[in-house]
């Protein structure tokens, strides 16, 4: 299934509600089916390399037709949790421990 524009901004203003909901700043990325960016969204506050990271759980995601989350569970000790391990020893923020450890879906159906 493709992703449309519409459906694109939908999910990404849902994301930016959850998240406002949650008093996080996120970055969310929604790609279509064979990986290509249709929308990006990066809140306020939210760190610069979250937009490389939400890019790339996204194409993960949809390359895989599963959460990442469960990705990482199936790798065992997945790459994310190494340096979410490492960030957070640095910097200890928590929008860092937000980013490194959120999933990303894939959209199997538009609602």
């Amino acid at each position: 299934m493709s992703i449309t524009l519409a459906a694109s901004k939908k999910a990404l203003e849902g994301a930016e509600a959850k998240a406002r909901e949650l008093g996080l700043n996120i970055t969310t990325a929604v790609v279509d089916t064979g990986g290509v960016l249709v929308g990006l969204s990066r809140m306020d506050g939210a760190r610069w390399m979250t937009v490389h990271i939400a890019v790339g759980k996204a194409k993960g995601s949809v390359a895989y037709s599963k959460p990442t989350s469960e990705l990482a569970e199936r790798a065992g000790r997945p790459v994310s949790s190494s340096l979410a391990a490492r960030t957070l020893r640095a910097v200890r923020t928590r929008a860092c421990s937000t980013i490194c450890t959120c999933s990303s879906w894939p959209i199997t159906r538009a609602r």
